[in-house]
């Protein structure tokens, strides 16, 4: 009788312990060289960590303003600024001449579908650079303001274009050591303005007083009606001296 008891407990046990069994069976074994205990799924991989970015501007920064590029080329640069008006006689042109020219962009001037035509200049040939976010006096705006309005557009212009900008040409030409400070913290390589005028209509206007140009001036236009005149004129005027229109950042 004792012995039918101890049987028939040990039975029972049995039948308790079968279930764990049976369920440790089912475990999916760890692979060859594991560590993770069966039945563990192993955690996700790490995402791979990204290295910093480079800086804005391969170059370094030049530390004055630049007016006039010192070249024995017998170059002129073309830069426009703002982006109020688009001309698409001026696009036309720019297509068909394969003209060289830089355009400092105001980026609350060519937002939205407005950036098309920016667009389009750039795969004609112009590179977009940075003309503040809504063309304030930088002087007279608070330090955060300033390193905002040429930091952000320079990003923006990045978003857009494609290409972050590294020239900066403050508005109104308007600028001092801070203005200078903001645009190298902001990854700029230069602050750059210009030495000769080719206005609405008339004569082009230089520093030296004269319609002469020289290689190595920066003209200045703005998006504008009567551009596309305007760029004929200088064009001629460039013709008739033995020079020729080439791209602001091949040189700086």
């Amino acid at each position: 009788m004792r012995r039918s008891r101890a049987l028939v407990a040990l039975l029972a046990a049995l039948a308790l312990l079968a279930p764990v069994g049976a369920a440790a069976s089912t475990r999916t074994p760890a692979p060859a060289g594991s560590t993770t205990a069966p039945g563990v799924r192993p955690a996700p991989p790490k995402p791979p960590v990204v290295p910093p970015s480079a800086p804005p501007s391969a170059k370094p920064f030049i530390p004055t303003y630049v007016q006039h590029v010192k070249t024995r080329d017998r170059v002129v640069f073309l830069t426009i600024d703002d982006g109020v008006f688009q001309d698409p006689a001026f696009l036309a042109l720019a297509k068909r001449q394969h003209l060289r020219f830089t355009v400092f962009l105001t980026n609350s001037m060519a937002g939205g579908k407005r950036a098309a035509y920016f667009k389009a200049l750039q795969r004609a040939g112009a590179v977009i650079e940075d003309h503040t976010l809504t063309h304030p006096w930088l002087t007279r705006v608070s330090a955060s303001e300033r390193r905002r309005q040429i930091c952000q557009a320079a990003q923006d212009d990045k978003l857009v274009f494609g290409r972050r900008a590294q020239l900066l040409r403050p508005p109104y030409g308007d600028h001092n050591a801070a203005v200078m400070a903001a645009a190298k913290a902001c990854g700029m390589h230069a602050v750059v303005g210009w030495d000769a005028v080719m206005p609405k209509s008339g004569q082009l206007q230089t520093w030296f007083g004269k319609p002469v140009l020289h290689p190595g001036d920066i003209v200045l236009m703005h998006f504008l009606p009567g551009m596309t005149g305007q760029v004929q004129r200088l064009e001629a005027l460039l013709a008739a001296q033995h020079l020729r229109l080439d791209l602001l950042e091949n040189y700086l």
